[in-house]
């Protein structure tokens, strides 16, 4: 490689995957990300979130709903039930 070619475009190197690079077998790892039906529980928690009564990390006051039974509690904030996967 002549000095002129290494002055325009930089020195060569060599890039691959660490799987390829290693010599022992690694695990497959996959994200959560990854998990079959995520994407739309998590569009639905969004839309279920959007639809409560209070805003408890804006100051909200959920302090009097610590005493009541849970159903009530989804009731008053108006926190409906998440729909079964398709």
């Amino acid at each position: 490689m002549s000095a002129r070619w290494r002055g325009r475009f930089g020195a060569p190197s060599i890039s691959a995957p660490a799987s390829i690079l290693t010599p022992v077998n690694q695990p497959h790892v996959t994200s959560v990300l990854a998990t079959p039906g995520l994407a739309a529980r998590f569009i639905q928690a969004v839309e279920r979130g959007s639809q409560v009564n209070i805003d408890p990390s804006d100051g909200g006051d959920y302090w009097p709903f610590f005493s009541l039974p849970l159903e009530e509690t989804r009731r008053r904030l108006n926190v409906v039930p998440e729909r079964p996967s398709a």
